[in-house]
């Protein structure tokens, strides 16, 4: 059953307004007192929407304008549940496998242990990667000017400079031994999807995900016209050219 939400009182739900108001004191008292840089909340009960507020603004400036309902929020690593989710409906759709090996979509991942990496690793944060040591193994090719080669027009730079001078990354452990959070197994998962459907991670979830479920402001890139609607915790760095 699908509930379409609307917006009401407390009251027309059994709530007791005085304490949605108690609610509404608290989460101002945790902007004014530092605890929150900003916040949004919203609570509905019965497919009634009786509290929806945003608290804070958008920058750490003392004339930023005020946080909005409609601003958005940064979500970080939440993000690796999207991309998995976009790497299962190609397991729907027949073109991945999650028992197949890494290399078998991307020939570059080579180095010991690696044919023994299966894209469930990537899922599962098993596939036996040091976030640290790939690291270190970029910033040295990064030190050392190491050439990338030609970037694909559907690849993000940031990902594309990532994932060639992370691939010879040796692995710190066997698949499958050991569960470690890792960033750069999601890397490899955006590639696989990106080299699979010829669009860019950002063009699928787009069309496969955010539209259908009608998600027009989630972006993993945000749009020019739409970044003044972000939220920063802490002061934008200075471009350079």
């Amino acid at each position: 059953m699908i509930v379409k939400l609307q917006h009401g009182n407390p009251g027309d739900v059994g709530l007791i307004p005085a304490r949605v108001e108690r609610i509404k004191k608290r989460c101002a008292g945790w902007v004014e007192d530092g605890l929150h840089p900003a916040l949004a909340v919203i609570a509905a009960r019965k497919g009634i929407i009786f509290l929806e507020e945003a608290y804070g603004k958008l920058t750490p400036e003392a004339d930023a304008p005020n946080l909005q309902l409609n601003s958005i929020f940064g979500i970080a690593s939440i993000t690796k549940t999207i991309t998995s989710t976009c790497a299962m409906i190609l397991v729907e759709d027949g073109l991945l496998g999650l028992n197949r090996p890494v290399q078998e979509y991307i020939p570059e991942f080579v180095g010991e242990g690696k044919e023994q990496v299966m894209i469930h690793h990537l899922f599962t944060h098993t596939m036996g990667s040091k976030d640290q040591i790939v690291a270190d193994v970029i910033n040295k090719k990064i030190e050392d000017e190491v050439e990338l080669p030609e970037r694909e027009e559907n690849q993000h730079p940031l990902n594309h400079r990532i994932l060639h001078y992370g691939y010879s990354a040796p692995l710190n452990s066997l698949p499958g031994e050991v569960m470690r959070y890792n960033n750069f197994g999601i890397y490899l998962l955006a590639e696989v999807i990106r080299r699979l459907t010829s669009m860019s991670l950002e063009s699928f979830a787009w069309e496969r995900l955010f539209m259908p479920l009608g998600m027009r402001r989630t972006h993993y890139v945000i749009p020019k016209e739409l970044q003044p609607h972000v939220l920063l915790r802490m002061k934008p760095a200075q471009e350079h050219g």
